[in-house]
């Protein structure tokens, strides 16, 4: 559209009539060449997202596996702590923990009752 745009007011300038104005052909054209130079990259951006979303998946089942053995040397160390105590440590290394209604909640925590995310 905007080539026909800038084609009309060529032939509209070339038959007399004043060019347009705000924004110019000129300042159109501009922005048109900056839009089809993005609209050309597309494709090779998508694909380069694609080889990057394929490398991080690829090193997924590695992390998912460090994140379990973490989590089970947390347990193991904090393993005579009190339960509040051990959850409370946990809790900064991002575990989360819901309360069933009735439940005792542990101090400092501000997590309402029935919160999603149950570890």
């Amino acid at each position: 559209m905007g080539d026909l745009l800038i084609k009309g007011d060529a032939e509209a300038v070339a038959n007399g009539y004043a060019p347009v104005s705000n924004p110019s052909a000129l300042e159109l054209q501009v922005v048109l060449d900056s839009a089809k130079a993005e609209a050309a990259d597309l494709p090779s951006a998508d694909a380069r997202y694609d080889e990057a979303q394929t490398a991080v998946d690829a090193l997924r089942p590695h992390a998912d596996e460090l994140i379990k053995e973490t989590r089970d040397e947390l347990i193991f160390s904090t393993r005579k702590m009190n339960n509040a105590g051990q959850r409370r440590v946990l809790r900064n290394f991002g575990s989360r923990y819901d309360y069933l209604p009735g439940e005792v909640v542990d101090d400092g925590v501000e997590t309402a009752v029935g919160d999603e995310g149950v570890e």
